[in-house]
């Protein structure tokens, strides 16, 4: 049971960066919809047939049950609509990572595309090679250079293979003799399990911050690399990683008081503008709480300001004073076409 809860913890902690909020857009996709779900059903059970032949016992069937289980789920997902399938929108991103790949024969082809109606400036790339791109990132990026620049961080992270590393390392962890003395010394514990357990859950939760953040690290470098191989404006990476940091998960055209004002006036209860007035929390001493979790330690992904600093001491060209882009007329009008 104990091992049960600790790999819920794991698995709600890898996924936290995929959660999402979506924004209901009104499209006409269910055809190409079904044809995305097909090919990704079938394009899945292949990947975790080469899971089975990579990874071999107990440790292998963990890692194809974990795969087997989040495609369910994803394709769940797809089912509901939580997607679009808008053809000049995905175009342009597959434009982009074409000009990515022109010289950098390291990029992979099997890339399938999902354009996701999440608000946030954010992007994934799977084990299997899909790749997730909100719509955000049409709304907040201020050109091409940019968005090529989030792309290829994201296409850094499938090279380097991180998610597929991540759930190796924790069923490895999991199914350790360590870790399984561990569990046992637990359950024949008279008091106080619940603390011990917790000690275990934050060690690893640590250990995991730890690990991802290094992919960050990493995936930045190389996600520079490949963007400075192309045509496109280097240094715009430095300001797409500030921007993603400033918008990742704030939606777009955010509501302001008159829209409050409007959807909450009813005859019997009229809008009160009291009710937009924050609470003062001035006064309140926050060092009589603290958390049992330090969120710094299990962050997934570290200070923008930390990744900036760190790319521009490798590569010093990014030193340089530069000033941002603008957005030429093709690039307004495919924001504009983007609906949101």
């Amino acid at each position: 049971m104990t091992k049960k809860i600790l790999q819920l913890l794991f698995l709600f902690f890898y996924i936290i960066n995929f959660s999402q909020s979506y924004i209901p857009i009104d499209t006409a996709d269910r055809p190409k919809r079904d044809v995305f779900v097909k090919n990704f059903e079938f394009e899945n059970e292949s990947f975790i047939k080469n899971i089975k032949e990579q990874y071999s016992g107990k440790e292998g069937r963990e890692i194809r049950k974990i795969y087997e289980e989040f495609g369910k789920d994803f394709i769940k997902e797809i089912k509901e609509g939580k997607f679009i399938f808008k053809d000049d929108i995905i175009k342009k991103v597959q434009e982009i990572i074409q000009n990515l790949k022109q010289n950098n024969v390291i990029i992979p082809t099997n890339i399938k595309l999902l354009i996701s109606k999440d608000g946030s400036l954010n992007a994934f790339c799977l084990a299997d090679g899909t790749f997730v791109i909100n719509l955000g990132l049409y709304y907040w990026l201020e050109n091409e250079d940019q968005m090529a620049g989030i792309i290829a961080h994201e296409l850094a992270h499938r090279i380097l293979n991180h998610s597929l590393k991540a759930i190796e390392n924790q069923v490895r962890l999991e199914n350790s003799k360590g870790f399984l003395q561990k569990v046992e010394d637990i359950k024949s514990q008279k008091f106080n399990k619940s603390t011990t357990a917790f000690s275990i859950f934050k060690k690893i939760f640590y250990e995991n911050g730890i690990k991802s953040r290094k992919a960050e690290y990493e995936a930045d470098s190389l996600g520079y690399l490949l963007l400075k191989n192309t045509k496109y404006n280097k240094s715009e990476f430095v300001n797409a990683l500030s921007l993603s940091a400033k918008y990742d998960t704030i939606k777009p055209k955010g509501l302001t008081k008159e829209i409050y004002a409007k959807t909450f006036n009813f005859p019997k209860l009229p809008f009160n503008e009291k009710w937009m007035d924050m609470e003062d929390f001035s006064s309140y001493n926050y060092n009589l709480y603290k958390e049992k979790l330090d969120k710094d330690s299990i962050s997934t992904h570290p200070e923008m300001v930390e990744r900036i600093t760190r790319l521009k001491r490798i590569f010093p060209e990014l030193n340089a004073k530069f000033k941002t882009a603008e957005a030429d007329e093709n690039y307004k009008k495919f924001q504009k076409n983007s609906g949101i």
